[in-house]
């Protein structure tokens, strides 16, 4: 049956997304039994699919590791997926293709209004064209419209000047797409919400939009978390001088037996160090740790640094490490009185 615009509009949700993954996974489900026989496949504590399964469907074994990987949780592909890892990643793939529609609409955008400009040039060069070849003198019609061009440009010189930076940002340096979390020079965790030939829109942390102009954004660094892989984070404590080797030593091993049993939100990178002294007496202690995710998600990324803290926090109280305020530090007081 055909599906109208307005119906399949309404049909792309990610309600639909994630009925479509329930429904792809009971197929994909029903077709491991038939491979096993009667008996269905072996028992799992979970029900999941794997490349196998999607194999037995797609009878391709490279469309077979496809459909794994595209359907995989962001923090990398695995081996077999559950019931709610195939929901969750049919309705990312929506996420992704409604993001990519939104980044082609405003590309068509900034390529009309190219061709409007290239259009009004053609249609001067075909006006002279015309009159030339009906016998009509041009001569003094080029000469003034050679001073206009001049002068025009020597007005107009800085804007298309940021009109070609602009071409060359959104053309052939492409640092970011719609959906994209960017840091832009001090300004972080900015979203990038639509693009256009002079200027893009992004989201701020705090949801408050803003407009930075593509001259702006061509001459400052522009660190795309989105594209990146598992961030580095570190943790930094300062404390007593007085702790060993072992003490180091026992403070990672517990950070790395922590990420360790969290694979889907910590890699296994761990490091812990000395990091100099501080007067007085005082040493700073630091932990470095790796994401599974690039950090474009601030409260997932903050809940790990979290989790990894308590951790630390957990370590050092074993250890019995102290921090001694220094003589003459302000402390709080009983009652909310400070006192020396």
């Amino acid at each position: 049956a055909k599906v109208s615009a307005s119906e399949a509009a309404q049909l792309a949700t990610p309600a639909l997304a994630s009925s479509f993954g329930e429904k792809l996974f009971d197929v994909v489900r029903a077709g491991t039994f038939q491979l096993h026989g009667r008996a269905g496949p072996p028992e799992k504590a979970e029900p999941q699919v794997s490349q196998e399964d999607f194999f037995f469907i797609l009878g391709d074994r490279g469309a077979a590791e496809e459909a794994l990987a595209a359907l995989a949780p962001p923090q990398g592909p695995k081996a077999a997926l559950t019931r709610a890892e195939t929901r969750a990643g049919a309705v990312r793939l929506h996420e992704e293709r409604r993001l990519l529609a939104r980044a082609l609409d405003d590309k068509r955008g900034i390529v009309k209004s190219l061709i409007s400009m290239c259009r009004v040039v053609l249609l001067l060069v075909e006006s002279f064209l015309i009159l030339l070849v009906f016998g009509v003198n041009v001569g003094q019609w080029w000469v003034t419209l050679s001073t206009t061009v001049v002068a025009f440009s020597f007005f107009y010189a800085g804007y298309f000047s940021d009109l070609l930076k602009s071409i060359v940002l959104h053309f052939v340096w492409k640092p970011y797409d719609i959906g994209d979390t960017v840091s832009l020079g001090d300004e972080a965790a900015l979203t990038v919400l639509s693009v256009g030939l002079h200027a893009t829109e992004f989201e701020k942390a705090n949801g408050r939009r803003v407009s930075v102009p593509s001259t702006q954004i061509w001459g400052t660094s522009v660190e795309n978390w989105s594209r990146s892989g598992g961030v580095w984070q570190g943790l930094s404590l300062l404390l007593d001088a007085g702790l060993s080797a072992e003490d180091v030593a026992g403070v990672e091993a517990a950070v790395r037996q922590f990420v360790a049993a969290r694979p889907a939100e910590f890699c296994k990178g761990v490091g812990c160090a000395l990091q100099g002294f501080d007067s007085p007496l005082k040493v700073k202690l630091t932990v470095y740790f790796q994401l599974s995710q690039s950090g474009a998600d601030l409260g997932r990324t903050h809940r790990a640094r979290t989790q990894v803290l308590l951790c630390l926090q957990s370590a050092l109280l074993r250890l019995g490490a102290s921090f001694t305020a220094p003589p003459g530090a302000v402390r709080a007081a009983p009652g909310g009185q400070a006192s020396a």
